[in-house]
Parts: C-alpha cells; structure tokens; sequence
C-alpha cells in the first residue's frame, strides 16, 4: 500500500465515511470482520467439542468464554460494516470454498456436515446476489 497516499487523502478527508471510500477495497480486506467471526466461531467450537483440548481439558472454559464473547463481537463488528460489505466479502468466500471441496476430494475426506452445507449454500447464494448487484450498480465500490 501506498502510505503517502494513504496520508495524503487522510488530511483531505472530513469525515470517517470519506476516508474510508478513499482506500481501494482491497486494500481493506484484510480486515473484514466476517473473518473475525468465522475464525471466534471456529475456536469456540473447538472448546464446545473438545477437539483441540485432547489429554488435557485445562483452559477449555476459558476458551468457551474467550470463543463466545469474540463470536458475540465478531457478529457486531459485522453489524457495525454493513450488508454492502458483507455483501462483497462473500465474493471472496464462494471460491474458496471451492477450492475447499477439490482439496478435501484429493484427501478423500468427508466434504461437509449438513450444518456446513447450509452455511456454504448460503454463502454461495449471497456471493453470486453481491455479483448481480455489483453489475447492475446496486453496490458501488
């Protein structure tokens, strides 16, 4: 990224809004906070499970907690962005997803649990929504 750039525009803007339309989208997909809540999601249910706490359950409620409330922020910090760009952020996560099945294909693994089906299948259905949107000038970048 550019810096000088970055604070060029930053003593030009006036406004939060208007600073962050004046950095590229993606240069801020890093912080994406639908990221944030599938990686809390993630390791509140592998405290839920007890996957990653095989010979030893030390920590794992604390690791309920931690997963919980970060899930519970994630989810505001969604809130707080905005379904536009959610929206755009599911264009990211339809491919990979695809790139998930060929792998697990290659491993012969089990793809999918039902619950993770629905949530692809969801994800997907508003990957290829945002798409129609960008194309037809509902969602501006």
């Amino acid at each position: 990224m550019d810096h000088k750039r970055v604070s060029a525009n930053f003593s030009d803007c006036h406004t939060v809004r208007e600073l962050n339309l004046s950095v590229p989208l993606f240069d801020r997909v890093g912080s994406d906070p639908s990221t944030y809540v599938f990686s809390a999601a993630y390791a509140l249910k592998l405290a839920l499970t007890g996957e990653s706490y095989e010979s030893d359950n030390t920590g794992r409620n604390g690791g309920i907690v931690i997963g919980g409330l970060a899930t519970l922020y994630g989810l505001w910090l969604c809130y707080a962005a905005g379904v536009s760009f959610l929206l755009l952020t599911t264009i990211l996560f339809a491919p990979a997803t695809l790139l998930y099945l060929v792998a697990g294909r290659e491993r012969g693994e089990r793809l999918f649990t039902t619950g993770e089906l629905l949530v692809a299948a969801a994800v997907t259905a508003f990957a290829l929504f945002a798409v129609y949107e960008l194309v037809t000038g509902g969602i501006k970048i």
